[in-house]
């Protein structure tokens, strides 16, 4: 979860490998390439610095097939998505 430090705003995503996720967000190239992303946006308008980052959830996705360790993640953005958003 990002969150806009003055204003409070909050973004809730999810990835199946969070390194990469990570890696992309800090990736002045990503930024660029996916322009309809609000996170995106947000970062380059206002630099990191502006954000904290928060880890919700760690989930294991040990002996899940790639459709069930999908159906998994999403449900679990859904339910912060519901709770927080």
């Amino acid at each position: 979860m990002w969150t806009h430090k003055e204003s409070g705003k909050i973004y809730i995503g999810s990835a199946s490998n969070f390194k990469t996720r990570l890696l992309q967000y800090f990736n002045i190239n990503y930024l660029e390439r996916n322009k309809t992303m609000y996170i995106c946006n947000s970062l380059k308008k206002h630099g990191y610095s502006a954000f904290s980052l928060t880890i919700l959830e760690i989930i294991d996705l040990t002996d899940l097939s790639k459709d069930g360790a999908r159906k998994k993640i999403l449900a679990r953005e859904q339910y912060y998505l519901d709770k927080l958003g």
